[in-house]
């Protein structure tokens, strides 16, 4: 048995293909490699000659029928932020084409608006892939606050891969806070000062805590009060620690 090349033209006879059989199995592996050297869309023509005691026949003409087909691209995937530390990038599977899809690839697209890159971690069957803010804030995708994430995927089989698809978005990464408004400051004791405020938008990540800075004497600096922790919203400072440093607030401040 014989079968052609790429370029149409050349057959080389396939050494595994004997015996008395009427069938051979051929790895697609093989058929993509030297001499054969087959790419996706390529049709897999064979010729075959038989052998007796007197000699061998002519070779056939080529007869063909199997067909190298890679995965179809698939559709524009969706982005999603499925927690406030996460994106989510999902995908429908498309048609196969000659041998099952052996993997699938995800692209994201950097901060300039054009490039994309391959992230490595989103490999397998899988139709969907969790990738870090973190990792899409860093390079080489360097996205900033509140932008949106685009992201294409493309599958691959043992024939080939597909191209990618048309860009997918929907999530967005999470930003700062906004500022709160003006707390208020109460005197719950005669020893104490309360401080309270009200939760601002968070940006679209939980708020981690607050700090509250307290008027010096001189009536313009601000210091923290290091006392202030945590994601309460309210704070209770001494009047002792107002009026030492760094404060020094005097009485009736």
């Amino acid at each position: 048995m014989a079968i052609r090349h790429s370029d149409n033209v050349t057959y080389t006879s396939y050494a595994s293909c004997t015996g008395t059989g009427v069938t051979c199995t051929i790895a697609i592996s093989i058929l993509k490699a030297a001499p054969y050297n087959l790419v996706a869309g390529s049709s897999v023509v064979v010729k075959v000659l038989a052998t007796s005691l007197i000699g061998s026949s002519a070779y056939s003409t080529g007869g063909n029928g199997a067909v190298f087909v890679a995965p179809s691209v698939p559709a524009a995937p969706a982005t999603t932020n499925p927690s406030s530390t996460t994106v989510a990038v999902a995908w429908a599977a498309p048609a196969q084409g000659s041998t099952p899809i052996t993997g699938y690839s995800v692209a994201i697209r950097q901060s300039d608006g054009v490039t994309y890159t391959a992230y490595a971690s989103c490999t397998g069957t899988a139709l969907t892939c969790t990738i870090a803010n973190s990792v899409l804030q860093t390079a080489p995708y360097h996205l900033p606050d509140e932008a949106s994430v685009y992201a294409k995927v493309l599958a691959t089989s043992l024939i080939g891969s597909s191209a990618y698809s048309a860009a997918g978005l929907g999530a967005i990464l999470p930003r700062i806070p906004n500022v709160p408004a003006a707390p208020t400051t109460t005197n719950p004791s005669s020893t104490t000062v309360g401080v309270a405020w009200v939760a601002p938008f968070d940006g679209g990540s939980p708020i981690t805590g607050y700090s509250v800075a307290i008027r010096l004497s001189d009536g313009a600096t601000f210091a923290a009060y290091s006392g202030c922790t945590g994601t309460v919203l309210t704070c209770t400072i001494a009047n002792s620690v107002l009026k030492a440093g760094p404060y020094s607030l005097a009485n009736g401040a």
